[in-house]
């Protein structure tokens, strides 16, 4: 018996190391995955930037000298006047200048392509809405970055800014140079109620800053545009830019009201309800860009039709519902897969998956705009074609 029981107890001891030598083993392994986890993950910095805004803001009305070395020398200010100048030669440097020289002695411009008329007339209400983004700056940089980074590869390392844009544009934003500039004259009215707009434009137009660093190539701007596939080709690129980057920030999660809120749940209310008939849209525009030899005129018009404001930005939503639908038939790491490719594959994975998804889940394309897809497609190399990507 006395034999038996230290066997028994030897045996327990055994078993005891045992277990605590899984333990160590099971814990090496997790902490192993949570630095490789770690280390494979995106690196996604964004930090809200008022340094420009502060300063206009300290100059409009204070009788002082422009500092016109300083905008010069700024990225920031460079930047933001070489995206409006590519809209509209007026708005170059000497308007920014001579704008804010007007501002400073506390006048509007005469002409005031620059918006510096709201400043002078109503500087605090700019300062207050300038303070109340800086106080929330740490809540709108995680918001942004816990959005894009499920839909970024993890080898991607960005860092980029928020810019607070006082001038130029009155509402919304844009990105130039990684930066993403918000525009905040449509925000000073309320903008405590527009905090949850605030935060859904900032993801979404930082996700197009992120575009520029992984997706496939470059745009080419509208005089540029010589040929039909050209015009069709830049047609998917705003497709799928704008439309994943609506999908990556979707603005039916906007909360609030206000100008800038009431403008963008207006337009997903109408978009999101009406897929099917803006996917004919796709089509139609696709035969547009097709009939014609002045393709640049062509294609501008088909933006104004689905990207801009006057048309309601209607393909924003067709784009974020086709890459839904990839990301439920074929998951995350295939979409993120296809963001790389160029941009006829995200139009051509679309329709495949379409066309394999029951009744009324998914509606095809057209043939105009598949035929387009599949004719530019065969001019790439077979390693930039979708079909790698769900394999």
């Amino acid at each position: 018996m006395q034999a038996q029981r230290l066997d028994t107890v030897s045996d327990v001891m055994g078993m005891a190391r045992a277990k605590r030598l899984r333990t160590t083993l099971v814990g090496l392994v997790l902490a192993f995955t949570a630095v490789n986890a770690a280390a494979s993950a995106p690196s996604i910095r964004i930090n809200v930037d008022s340094s420009l805004a502060d300063y206009l803001l300290d100059t409009v009305c204070s009788g002082n000298e422009v500092d016109a070395a300083y905008l010069r020398s700024s990225p920031l200010v460079q930047a933001q006047i070489k995206h409006h100048t590519s809209l509209s030669p007026t708005r170059n440097f000497e308007a920014l200048r001579a704008g804010l020289e007007a501002a400073a002695r506390c006048e509007i411009p005469e002409n005031d392509v620059y918006r510096f008329g709201p400043i002078v007339e109503n500087k605090a209400r700019f300062q207050a809405t300038v303070a109340f983004l800086k106080e929330r700056a740490p809540q709108i940089e995680a918001f942004v970055t816990a959005s894009l980074q499920p839909f970024t590869p993890p080898d991607l390392q960005y860092s980029g800014s928020i810019v607070l844009s006082v001038i130029g544009n009155p509402c919304g934003g844009f990105a130039a140079d990684g930066y993403f500039y918000l525009a905040l004259n449509c925000l000073t009215a309320g903008h405590e109620d527009e905090y949850s707009a605030i935060q859904v434009v900032s993801a979404h137009e930082t996700f197009h800053a992120l575009q520029h660093a992984f997706f496939w190539g470059a745009g080419a701007e509208l005089e540029r545009i010589d040929s039909r596939e050209a015009a069709i080709e830049q047609l998917f690129r705003w497709l799928m830019r704008e439309g994943t980057a609506e999908y990556v920030a979707d603005s039916r999660q906007i909360k609030g009201s206000g100008a800038l809120t009431g403008f963008l749940t207006g337009f997903s209310r109408n978009g999101y309800a009406q897929i099917p008939l803006y996917l004919d849209f796709l089509g139609y525009a696709a035969e547009i860009l097709s009939a014609g030899e002045d393709y640049a005129a062509r294609l501008e018009n088909v933006y104004k039709l689905g990207f801009s404001g006057a048309g309601r930005q209607v393909f924003y939503y067709v784009g974020a519902a086709m890459a839904a639908h990839l990301d439920r038939v074929h998951g995350r790491e295939a979409l993120i897969c296809i963001f790389r490719l160029p941009p006829e594959q995200f139009v051509r994975a679309y329709h495949a998956a379409a066309l394999e998804s029951p009744d009324g889940e998914a509606r095809p394309l057209g043939t105009t705009v598949t035929a387009a897809a599949d004719r530019i497609s065969r001019t790439r190399d077979t390693a930039l074609r979708f079909e790698r990507c769900i394999e």
